[in-house]
């Protein structure tokens, strides 16, 4: 799911005209609208980013917890 859904997307898209592209810099820092407001691409970036860096911080501290709790008995 994390490659293959940008992978179809991006075989969608690449049918239709390419009229709106924006470099990156110009993305991140207009803002534009979606359904529930007004975003700047950064904020899309952070709530992208978040999840997986959450988990695995998350991730590293249950295990790290669980060899210091194996080493003490």
């Amino acid at each position: 799911m994390f490659f293959g859904v940008p992978y179809e997307m991006s075989r969608i898209s690449s049918r239709q005209a390419h009229l709106g592209q924006i470099h990156l810099a110009q993305f991140m820092t207009e803002p534009f609208r979606i359904r529930t407001g007004t975003m700047h691409g950064y904020e899309v970036l952070i709530q992208v980013i978040l999840v997986p860096v959450a988990l695995t911080i998350g991730g590293t501290a249950i295990g790290v917890i669980i060899h210091a709790a194996r080493n003490a008995h």
